[in-house]
């Protein structure tokens, strides 16, 4: 079976992704956190996704999933989650710049696509383009963190 499409993903944390803890109120970080991620991230509020929450007066938990399109090939895909309790929270980002190449026609399923697409994205692509969105990308998860810091002292 062939694949419908060709996806190429770079990580913009480690794989576990980045975990900030701390004392402080986890619902006063659950409030802050939309506001937090539409700013960093510059996107809508829209284009958060809210994966789960559970509030209760001893629980606050709660996990958001942002997609931003860069160009026609690539996006940044942002996973966060957030664990807490009353006076402790515990915030977790995994990041990924993802570029996807459509197979939709009898051409682009063929094996000399493939290996174009490759050849394309391996010394144009990926040369000029990708390396701005990979630092961009990391510049956005830095700010992130940071600013939950700040959000973890003050709450």
């Amino acid at each position: 079976m062939l694949r419908e499409k060709i996806m190429f993903i770079d990580e913009l944390t480690p794989p576990r992704g980045i975990t900030i803890s701390g004392s402080c109120k986890a619902i006063k970080v659950y409030e802050k956190m939309l506001d937090i991620l539409t700013s960093v991230f510059e996107v809508t509020r829209f284009e958060v996704v809210e994966k789960k929450s559970k509030i209760t007066e001893e629980v606050v938990a709660g996990a958001w999933e942002v997609i931003k399109y860069l160009d026609k090939y690539s996006y940044y895909h942002f996973k966060i989650s957030l664990n807490g309790m009353k006076n402790y929270a515990e915030i977790n980002i995994k990041g990924y710049l993802k570029t996807e190449f459509l197979r939709e026609h009898l051409w682009q399923k063929s094996v000399l696509y493939d290996f174009f697409v490759v050849m394309w994205y391996e010394y144009f692509y990926s040369r000029k383009q990708r390396k701005q969105f990979l630092e961009r990308g990391k510049d956005m998860v830095r700010c992130f963190c940071e600013n939950i810091k700040l959000l973890i002292k003050g709450a």
